[in-house]
């Protein structure tokens, strides 16, 4: 099994191939000869951990590279029966635009297993004990409070045009003043959403409430509407139509 190393690691795992393993000969393996030289795999190697033997007697002897490499490269768990409840577990939410996921789960059990369905799918994979117990007190030492947030955001106000591309939705409606109401571009870009313009559910003039995922951009525009809802605006109260 490959272990996967970072660039900054290599230049340390190629010193300790060269100054402790017994099988290193001025760039060959002893272990592979049969007759005629053969390169070292690991020596060439830029990105991982190759050589069994070398992964199992001559890394350990740096006991901080190893455990650098090993926790880098935690076991995928393939268990369609695993559940953290089953045991004591923290759990996180994870939003990143660099990996494009908002508001995923992430949960770190305290006998050593890591779950997420951040990339789309379900990921188990045990981390260890000794890794877990560190993400939980870094958790507990450096977390600060803040204030909910929803999975999901809404925002309610009259259609004013509705094309295959997109819907504007006008809050002025909702605004005491109506030249402070802003009006929104709903993307179509998702059937989740189309489907309501597509079939008529939603019409012009209608008022509505919109449900989507992410945050709205600059330009008022959002990409990530989910669904929509007919409602009944009295006294400032928004009352969304069974």
């Amino acid at each position: 099994m490959k272990w996967r190393i970072y660039p900054s690691q290599r230049g340390r795992v190629n010193k300790l191939v060269r100054r402790r393993c017994c099988c290193y000969d001025h760039g060959n393996c002893i272990l592979l000869d049969d007759g005629e030289t053969h390169r070292c795999v690991q020596i060439i190697s830029r990105s991982g951990i190759y050589c069994n033997y070398f992964r199992r007697a001559v890394l350990p002897s740096d006991s901080e590279l190893y455990a650098q490499i090993r926790d880098q490269n935690a076991p995928f768990v393939e268990d369609e029966k695993w559940v953290a409840h089953d045991r004591e577990y923290y759990s996180f939410t994870i939003t990143s635009e660099t990996l494009g996921v908002y508001k995923v789960a992430m949960y770190v059990t305290v006998d050593g297993y890591l779950w997420t369905n951040a990339f789309n799918y379900q990921y188990l994979f045990n981390i260890g004990e000794d890794a877990a117990s560190k993400i939980i007190k870094y958790a507990k030492e450096n977390s600060t409070e803040a204030e909910y947030e929803p999975y999901q955001n809404t925002i309610v106000g009259k259609i004013t045009e509705i094309t295959d591309e997109y819907i504007l939705l006008d809050d002025s409606i909702l605004c005491a003043n109506p030249d402070d109401g802003i009006t929104y571009k709903i993307l179509l870009n998702d059937l989740r959403i189309s489907r309501y313009a597509e079939s008529g559910a939603i019409r012009v003039g209608e008022n509505v409430q919109i449900t989507y995922e992410g945050e709205i951009d600059e330009s008022n525009t959002i990409d990530s509407a989910i669904s929509a809802s007919d409602v009944v605006i009295s006294g400032g109260d928004v009352l969304i139509l069974e």
